[in-house]
């Protein structure tokens, strides 16, 4: 008897993975030829001193991710989604006529905590913390969109972050998102065809921040938050040396690791195989449920970090004619 209900368990999830194979494969098909279609009618982005393109691009793909997520939800019952309409908006608004960013963190310090008020469940108990995680929501906003400077990188990084974390904490609301950002990836590798603009990297980021805090222990959150390592230890230690340099965080730049490495030479693909194999072996640690091990690989990573930084990234500090 238990052994006929073991198959008849095992057969159900071969269907529903059939299933969810088939969705996936669905949206990531609609999703691309939605992109191309759209792409027309999108703001061009202007290419100037800080950019990584030399062309006019469109900007704005990443609506897709805002439109297969809220499509879904009738399947996905991913209601919390709602929370992010006004940072949606904003960065939607961003996008076509550049609000402030006094503005823009406005929203996004409320986006946070209406984050926090709905998806909230790691322990916390006391305020200093709460604060602590309001400020970091922010930041994970922020560092993904400063993240997005050049072509491939953060729809990569992303992609392997969600399916980390649909994958260790069998979640499996975030595969729409994935196959949005899979079809759009094929027209963001190098060269780029297209841009997600704001609406698509602050809505990743929040949506990333939302999956970590509705983790119930600390240890599991450690462990789907390493997935993004490599790209958000580079932007905090830009924002760091920023900051210490008497620099202005909020003007774009290009003093990233990863931006850096681009102008020393190397091509967008090969940066954006970098991060992404990284992030790649960071998540095939986790699954080994070793803090140490994965300690072990995050320290590793850093190294390397440290090394392109020294021997092949150009210097931090631009030099003037």
């Amino acid at each position: 008897m238990l052994t006929k209900n073991y198959v008849n368990l095992q057969v159900v999830d071969m269907y529903f993975l059939i299933l969810r194979s088939f969705i996936f494969i669905f949206i990531t098909i609609i999703s691309y030829i939605f992109l191309v279609k759209i792409s027309p009618f999108l703001v061009k982005d202007i290419p100037n001193s800080r950019s990584s393109h030399n062309k006019p691009i469109y900007r704005g793909g990443g609506i897709v991710f805002v439109l297969v997520s809220f499509l879904s939800i009738p399947i996905t019952k991913f209601y919390s989604l709602f929370t992010l309409i006004p940072l949606i908006l904003t960065s939607y608004w961003d996008d076509l006529f550049s609000l402030s960013p006094k503005i823009r963190y406005v929203v996004q310090l409320v986006t946070v905590f209406l984050i926090l008020h709905f998806n909230l469940n790691l322990p916390i108990n006391n305020f200093i913390i709460y604060f602590f995680i309001l400020i970091i929501g922010t930041a994970i906003i922020n560092f993904t969109n400063f993240i997005d400077g050049i072509d491939g990188i953060l729809a990569s990084n992303m992609l392997i972050a969600f399916l980390h974390l649909s994958c260790l904490n069998q979640d499996y609301k975030l595969y729409p998102l994935m196959a949005g950002i899979l079809a759009f990836l094929f027209l963001n590798k190098a060269p780029a065809k297209l841009f997600m603009g704001d609406i698509g990297s602050t809505f990743l980021g929040a949506i990333f921040f939302m999956k970590i805090i509705e983790l119930s222990d600390y240890r599991t959150a450690f462990l789907s938050l390493s997935a993004v390592f490599p790209i958000y230890i580079d932007t905090t230690i830009c924002v760091i040396a920023r900051f210490c340099n008497k620099e202005n965080i909020f003007v774009s730049h290009k003093k990233h690791l990863y931006q850096r490495l681009v102008t020393s030479g190397l091509s967008h693909n090969k940066v954006t195989i970098i991060y992404s194999l990284s992030s790649a072996l960071i998540c095939l640690s986790c699954y080994t449920n070793n803090i140490k091990i994965v300690s072990i690989i995050l320290i590793l990573i850093f190294f390397i970090g440290l090394l392109l930084n020294y021997f092949i990234a150009s210097s931090f500090i631009e030099r003037k004619n």
